[in-house]
């Protein structure tokens, strides 16, 4: 009896050793081996009376009523180490600054490093626009206090998961909308299929979707994650006053509403690429929830026969790229009539605008835009910061611009991630257009208010192939 109780006060006191080395310690929880994954949202939508964006215009278009709400999204990712975070915001484009100060409120509330973040958005144009000041300081907190909601919930919600990848090439749901015309001219943007004289699409779209279902253990809700390539401005327009998140909400609500799988919205290349009226009698802006239902559909197809993702552990690689900026020299008296275009345009609408750009000899507003904007830039080149997301064998693509389908389709195609490869446009920044040379050549209004001259989309194009490479090896 007495050697057996000298051998249980003999474990108690190893025990206590145990526990007072873990208390020693922090008594920070054991993290798990492999990958987790968790899901966050919070509502960012702005008040009424806000201006909103997406075609050029900061005065005249007010936020009247909701359509739907705008959210924060957020994915937590961690495989046994730091955690990452994706985040997608239902805004116009994605502000340097706001990424940046969203960051350094991860760093001091969640102790989340700055360089595991990444920042995008989905590129409703019925969301605010931010080139208007007022507007961006209104904004501003419902933005940060919403990316610290979803960024904690994403947290709490970590999970063991599984990836899995699906693709399918879906017909009749975008184009390309730059367009050739019989007499080997060019027409773009946006009006060549309604002109005399049309003949086919300029170039060739990028049709392929592309889904990872994030499957996760016990009762927590599986995540899908949508790539997909075409403009959300079925609820904008110059005389549409709601605030939507175009058919990104309506797809959202028909896969939760079909199977309760949660949604993470990705941008592909949109740069070049509009989405197509699923409705018979063609009303442009009526059209945004069956095409989000018809969106959810195709996506829970393309997953019928998804195949799993293998690879372990998260990084993020970046490049920089140095590329000649393009500036103007236009004249004064010019520039003078590009400012009474944009004049008149901010205070009437469009169609006036443009009536008055082409009595100057302008193809458009944007035309006119483009070279004030480009004549008062100084920098002879500026610095393209590149970022690609591994997480295991899936690659996820961060393109700071609104990217053409021809690069998408090339970096896809030398990927050697395969398939499991994701293009994210509007990452980080929000550049603009990236232009590739061909529709620089035949000119277009994403070619005139471009940040940099032509081969641009080349350039960098190539850039992300060899990053993912040195990622893959």
């Amino acid at each position: 009896m007495k050697k057996l109780l000298c051998f249980l006060l003999a474990g108690l006191m190893v025990c206590s050793l145990f526990a007072c080395g873990e208390k020693e310690t922090g008594g920070e929880d054991v993290i798990p081996e492999g990958l987790a994954i968790g899901f966050g949202q919070a509502d960012i939508t702005p008040p009424f009376g806000i201006p909103l964006g997406g075609y050029g215009q900061v005065e005249n278009r007010l936020a009247e009523s909701m359509f739907d709400p705008l959210y924060a999204t957020c994915l937590a990712i961690r495989d046994g180490g730091d955690i990452y975070l994706l985040y997608n915001m239902d805004a116009l484009r994605t502000e340097v600054d706001w990424a940046t100060e969203i960051r350094y409120r991860l760093k001091n509330q969640l102790d989340i490093k700055p360089e595991n973040v990444m920042v995008m958005s989905t590129h409703s144009h019925s969301t605010p626009e931010h080139r208007n000041g007022t507007v961006k300081s209104m904004h501003w907190e419902i933005y940060m206090k919403g990316a610290l909601e979803a960024a904690e919930a994403a947290i709490a919600d970590l999970s063991p998961a599984k990836l899995y990848v699906g693709s399918k090439q879906v017909e009749k749901m975008n184009f390309v909308r730059h367009y050739e015309m019989n007499d080997g001219t060019y027409f773009g943007s946006n009006f060549g299929s309604t002109a005399s004289g049309f003949k086919g699409h300029a170039t060739v779209g990028d049709h392929q979707l592309r889904v990872v279902k994030i499957d996760r253990e016990g009762d927590k809700a599986d995540i899908a994650i949508c790539n997909w390539g075409a403009h959300p401005c079925f609820t904008g327009g110059t005389d549409k006053t709601e605030i939507s998140a175009d058919y990104v909400g309506a797809a959202r609500r028909a896969l939760k509403a079909a199977n309760g799988m949660e949604m993470f919205f990705i941008l592909g290349a949109a740069g070049n690429q509009n989405a197509t009226s699923q409705l018979p009698d063609e009303q442009h802006g009526l059209d945004n929830n069956s095409y989000g239902q018809r969106l959810a559909e195709e996506m829970v197809a393309a997953l019928e026969n998804a195949t799993q993702i293998g690879g372990s552990g998260v990084e993020i690689l970046k490049k920089d790229v140095v590329y000649e900026v393009q500036r103007g020299s236009a004249d004064p008296i010019t520039l003078e009539q590009c400012r009474e275009v944009v004049d008149v345009w901010n205070k009437t609408d469009r169609a006036t605008g443009n009536a008055l750009a082409k009595k100057y000899g302008f193809h458009s507003v944007y035309h006119a835009q483009a070279i004030l904007s480009n004549a008062s830039r100084v920098l002879p080149e500026d610095t393209i910061e590149l970022f690609v997301t591994r997480i295991g064998d899936l690659a996820i693509v961060h393109a700071p611009y609104e990217m053409f389908s021809d690069s998408s389709l090339f970096i896809k195609e030398k990927s050697p991630f395969g398939e499991a490869t994701l293009i994210a446009t509007m990452s980080n920044k929000g550049w603009g257009y990236f232009p590739t040379q061909q529709a620089y050549d035949y000119g277009c209004y994403e070619s005139f208010g471009a940040y940099y001259v032509g081969g641009v989309a080349e350039a960098v194009a190539d850039t992300y192939v060899e990053m993912l490479s040195e990622l893959k090896k």
